[in-house]
């Protein structure tokens, strides 16, 4: 499996609250069969847009299709914006529930696992 992202180009990098969040990226890892016990044991997905607002890119987008671009970008507005303190608070919310359902999912709990490891830096409340 494979995903990376280009986000740099929606910086705005005199933003320090987003210039030091948001970049370039990507990760690979390969899945196999095992006759060992181990891997992958439980995932959830899920979808929440409660917060969507508290992280926006509001320019260049269908909420501002009917604007000239060249207005939406002299605002800032191609650049994304975010309310930290919000928005640090869903995701710690949303993370630590989802941690919860994996967990549920295989009869488990919190003292059952040694290490959870996010892929943010956020610290989730569980």
């Amino acid at each position: 499996m494979i995903g990376s992202e280009t986000l740099s180009r929606f910086v705005d990098w005199k933003d320090r609250n987003t210039c030091i969040l948001f970049g370039d990226g990507a990760g690979a890892f390969v899945l196999q069969a095992s006759d060992k016990p181990g891997g992958g044991l439980s995932a959830v997905m899920d979808s929440d847009g409660s917060g969507a607002d508290s992280l926006t890119l509001l320019g260049g987008s269908c909420v501002t299709s009917s604007l000239p671009q060249e207005l939406t970008a002299c605002e800032g507005k191609h650049f994304v914006q975010m309310d930290g303190r919000r928005y640090s608070a869903f995701a710690t919310r949303v993370k630590g529930r989802a941690v919860m359902e994996a967990l549920e999912a295989l009869g488990l709990t919190t003292n059952d696992v040694q290490w959870i490891i996010p892929h943010q830096a956020n610290f989730p409340n569980y």
